[in-house]
């Protein structure tokens, strides 16, 4: 039966001569046995077509010989006692059948283990990674967690306002406000407390000067957008203020009212601008984001009455300050209101004695 399905096998690849193929057709024409093992194994062939490609056949070794040569040697020798033993017996097709599926099962396997190892290698490394970048992560936490201050305990026994004059830790705030005893500790926008020290201060003015108490102290905002106007205010002059009467930051506009404060006092303008407790210190800014005044007292008769300290006033007293650097631009003089706000909320501060 062997031979039967060897000539068939030729017989259907025409690899028989004229006269044994046209012999071989009638004697198949003539069985029902030999019509059915024919179609049989047209059906099988068939199957296994893609593998009996000459070129898919190629190509497999050229893998292998590429990625691993002596994997290649073993199987020339393999295939060579394995097709000797069989290719008598079996028929062509699945002779070569078998040279395919070995090829497959082979470069199968070399490239799983080259993409398991691969894998592996790269969990490797991605596991360093990760711890590395978990390391970093815990070593910047800690830096953070190690540069936060002492904080104060208790509500506090006087708050008022205060705001940045400089990115090294200067702050600007009324006397009164700093002037009765304890600590003192002015709250960033993260709500974290920095101790301060009086630099200077002059009970007359109402006026005083503070340094974060930290050193290499400096705003994550960076430099300070605004400056001090050294021009006179004048009569209904609009201005706008940011100040603390709460525990969130608060916006309130009005004018200048008089060009001086309470009895005349040309150190000082009246505004007509709301305030209350808590507003001391607060910074008055003209239209352009330029500070104009220093809010320090408003009277009592009238909610709508404040005083505030003039520019040219508070930029003397800074000048008799030995090496305090304050902003001489404007950043934000071309933005409208709502974006001068936005850039200037974070220099201005609750300042709190303890």
């Amino acid at each position: 039966m062997h031979t039967d399905i060897e000539q068939i096998e030729l017989y259907i690849l025409n690899m028989l001569n004229k006269t044994e193929h046209e012999a071989l057709r009638i004697k198949i024409a003539e069985s029902i046995e030999l019509q059915k093992l024919e179609s049989e194994h047209r059906a099988f062939l068939r199957l296994i077509e893609h593998k009996t490609s000459k070129d898919f056949i190629r190509n497999q070794f050229e893998i292998i010989k590429k990625e691993q040569p002596n994997t290649l040697l073993k199987l020339n020798n393999n295939l060579k006692v394995q097709l000797n033993k069989y290719w008598k017996t079996a028929s062509v097709a699945a002779s070569v059948a078998l040279v395919a599926s070995t090829l497959t099962f082979l470069v199968a396997r070399e490239s799983y283990n080259k993409k398991l190892n691969r894998d592996l290698q790269l969990l490797g490394k991605n596991i360093k990674n990760d711890i590395k970048r978990i390391e970093n992560k815990t070593n910047a936490i800690s830096k953070k967690v190690n540069a936060i201050p002492e904080q104060p305990t208790g509500s506090g026994k006087l708050s008022g306002t205060a705001f940045a004059l400089n990115n090294k830790g200067y702050i600007l705030t009324n006397e009164h406000v700093v002037s009765g005893g304890g600590k003192i500790y002015v709250f960033t926008p993260d709500n974290i407390g920095h101790k301060c020290e009086i630099i200077k201060a002059d009970k007359e003015l109402d006026i005083a000067v503070l340094k974060i108490d930290e050193k290499e102290f400096s705003f994550e905002n960076g430099a300070i957008p605004y400056t001090f106007s050294n021009n006179n205010g004048s009569m209904a002059q609009k201005v706008y203020t940011l100040g603390f009467p709460k525990s969130s930051i608060v916006y309130n506009e009005g004018y200048i009212s008089s060009v001086s404060g309470n009895d005349d006092d040309s150190n000082r303008y009246q505004m007509e601008l709301p305030s209350s407790p808590g507003v001391s210190g607060s910074p008055v800014f003209d239209e352009n984001g330029s500070i104009i005044a220093l809010i320090n007292s408003k009277q009592n008769i009238s909610e709508g009455i404040t005083y505030a300290l003039k520019g040219k006033k508070i930029n003397a007293f800074l000048n008799e300050i030995e090496d305090l650097q304050i902003p001489t631009t404007n950043k934000i003089n071309t933005l409208n209101r709502a974006n001068q706000i936005k850039a200037v909320q974070d220099f201005v501060f609750v300042v709190k004695i303890y």
